[in-house]
C-alpha cells in the first residue's frame, strides 16, 4: 500500500500504477537541503552612488550556506524596493558575497528578504559607512543608519574631520545611538587619540578605552536641542567628529 501511494504521488491513476513492478530498493530517497544557519546574516549595501546603490553584501557566510542557491529582494518600511527577486548561487568559498540587483536608494531601504536554498533566513541590516554602527536601542528591531555625507571628510597631517547624517525609514521616531570604531582603516586614516565632537551635540554613552583593539567610542544626539537625536522618514540628524594623534579629545583621551 505505501509502495501504490507513492506511485501515485508521481502523477499515475491506479491502473497505471497496478502494472508497475515495485523492487525493494527501487525508490530512489528524496533529499532536502537543511536551513544552513539560524543567526542572521550581515547585510548592508555595496557602493553608493549619490545616494543609490546596485548592490547587497553578505557578510560572515558561514561554511553550510556557501555554494547554494539564493534569492533576495531589498525591502523598505512597506513594500519592496524590486518588482522580482534578484537570484544566483552563493560562491564556494569566503565568507563574503556582493550581489547585483536592481538600483534602489540606500536611504528608503529597511532590510533583505533572503531565502537560501529555499529556507528563509534572518539578516542584519547595516547601512552605514564604514567605521560607524547606527542603532535603536529602545527597539532592536528598528534600523538607523549613518552615512558620510558628501564632501564630509578633511585629512590632514595627524588630524581628520568626518560629517555624518543619521536617517532612519521608520516612520515613526526613533532615538539613535552611533558607535564609532576608530580602528576602521577604511574611514578613518589612523586611530585616534583624541577624539571629539566638533559640533557639540553629542553626549558619550561609552568608550572601549585606549587599551582595546578595536578602540570604539558610542554617543547618542542630545536632548538639549529639542528633536536632535530623534529622527524618522523625512527627518535626519547631522553630526560632525574629528581625530588627532595627540591631545585631548572630548569624547576620548589617551595617551
Amino acid at each position: 500500500m505505501c509502495g501504490l501511494l507513492v506511485v501515485l504521488g508521481a502523477g499515475l491513476s491506479v491502473a497505471q500504477a497496478a502494472g508497475v513492478p515495485l523492487r525493494a530498493g527501487s525508490l530512489t530517497a528524496f533529499v532536502a537541503a537543511d536551513r544552513c544557519t539560524t543567526t542572521p546574516l550581515a547585510v548592508r549595501p555595496g557602493a553608493v552612488d549619490n545616494g543609490t546603490s546596485q548592490e547587497v553584501v553578505l557578510t560572515g557566510l558561514p561554511p553550510a550556506c556557501l555554494g547554494r542557491p539564493f534569492a533576495l529582494r531589498v525591502h523598505g518600511v512597506q513594500a519592496a524596493l524590486a518588482a522580482t527577486d534578484t537570484t544566483g548561487t552563493l560562491p564556494s568559498s569566503g565568507t563574503t558575497a556582493t550581489v547585483r540587483v536592481p538600483a534602489y536608494e540606500v536611504r528608503a531601504a529597511s532590510g533583505v528578504a533572503l531565502t537560501v536554498s529555499t529556507w528563509g533566513l534572518r539578516t542584519a541590516w547595516s547601512a552605514s559607512s564604514p567605521g560607524v554602527a547606527c542603532r535603536v536601542p529602545a527597539d532592536p528591531a528598528a534600523t538607523c543608519t549613518a552615512t558620510l555625507l558628501p564632501g564630509g571628510s578633511a585629512d590632514w597631517a595627524g588630524n581628520y574631520q568626518r560629517r555624518f547624517e543619521v536617517t532612519t525609514p521608520s516612520r515613526t521616531p526613533v532615538t539613535w545611538e552611533l558607535t564609532f570604531d576608530l580602528s576602521d582603516g577604511a574611514q578613518f586614516p589612523f586611530v585616534a587619540s583624541a577624539f571629539s565632537d566638533v559640533q557639540g551635540g553629542l553626549v558619550l554613552v561609552s568608550t572601549s578605552g585606549c587599551a582595546a583593539t578595536p578602540r570604539t567610542v558610542t554617543v547618542r544626539g542630545t536632548t538639549a536641542w529639542g528633536s536632535y537625536g530623534t529622527v524618522h522618514a523625512g527627518r535626519s540628524d547631522r553630526l560632525e567628529v574629528s581625530g588627532q594623534t595627540r591631545g585631548t579629545g572630548s569624547l576620548l583621551t589617551c595617551p
